[in-house]
């Protein structure tokens, strides 16, 4: 009978690189994952891998098996996992999340408070994400989570965690009543965020980033900024309504275009652990709006 625990080794070599790697990754001795190679050559009849200086390179048999096996082989260990016991209450595990400055503003307060009462001895690492990357690193188990108002495409899952507007801010008195135009702020020197960041919503609306604006890459300058000078700014309102002071500011809504946008949970659709699943769990139901439907 074949033994299935040889393509789990298979696949930790081709994704660690090394042997070394794969024994640390998977808990065994070196000489038990050598030993589990040579097994499946005798039954691949292949090489599988060779030597290419100081390191190994998988043949192509080996990585047309691991194309064929490797899926197979993580839902099976994730099956496995979510089977062990796991305790929020003593788990001293890291959980990755990937959170814009405004999230980290918005929804970091309340869901520190829920870990500290639910999982006091785990350790909460927040990263600030990368659209072009983000999606990748939550695939490969890098990150558990991350949150986002940009839609991503990889093949993975995501839930509405609740939906804003975008508002437009000036200093007081730039602007009278009713407020600015779409057409006044087209060429308006502005305060733009930087597209990695995903807040591009209103940028597709405006013209390119006009002479006279600053670029940053977080909301945290643009309140001070925008109330001493006479650039506008465009943020989230759920920010609007963490900030303490908005007396130097005016805030519009902009009824010419769709403002409103979903923030999103995005998370593997295969956990890497129970514990990776117990948090996404924790998350979602700590921080999404109770009005929303599943979406």
């Amino acid at each position: 009978m074949f033994d299935l625990n040889l393509l789990r080794v298979l696949a930790a070599v081709i994704e660690q690189g090394t042997i070394t790697a794969a024994a640390e990754k998977l808990q065994m001795s070196q000489p038990a994952i050598s030993q589990s190679i040579n097994r499946l050559r005798k039954v691949i009849k292949d090489d599988l891998f060779v030597k290419e200086g100081r390191g190994i390179t998988p043949t192509r048999v080996a990585l047309q098996l691991y194309r064929d096996t490797s899926e197979h082989v993580h839902q099976a260990d994730a099956a496995v996992r979510g089977l062990i016991a796991f305790d929020p209450y003593t788990t001293t595990a890291t959980f990755r999340i990937a959170l814009t400055d405004i999230g980290q503003q918005v929804f970091l307060p309340r869901l520190s408070q829920v870990m500290r009462s639910t999982a006091p001895q785990a350790q909460l690492e927040v990263i600030g994400p990368h659209t072009e990357s983000v999606a990748d690193q939550l695939e490969s188990g890098e990150l558990d989570l991350a949150i986002l108002s940009t839609e991503l495409n990889n093949d993975i899952r995501s839930v509405v965690l609740q939906l804003g507007d975008y508002l437009c801010i000036t200093r007081r008195g730039l602007f009278a009543d009713p407020g600015p135009s779409l057409e006044d702020l087209r060429n308006h020197p502005r305060v733009a965020v930087t597209t990695f960041t995903g807040h591009t919503l209103m940028e597709k609306h405006l013209t390119p980033v006009p002479p006279g604006s600053i670029v940053v890459n977080t909301f945290a300058a643009i309140p001070n900024l925008v109330a001493s000078t006479d650039l506008v700014g465009f943020v989230p309102e759920d920010l609007i309504n963490t900030w303490h002071s908005q007396e130097n500011l005016d805030i519009w809504k902009i009824d010419e275009v769709a403002t409103q946008t979903a923030v999103r949970a995005y998370f593997a659709k295969t956990p890497r652990s129970r514990a990776s699943a117990w948090f996404v769990h924790l998350v979602i139901e700590t921080l999404r709006d109770p009005h929303l439907t599943n979406t």
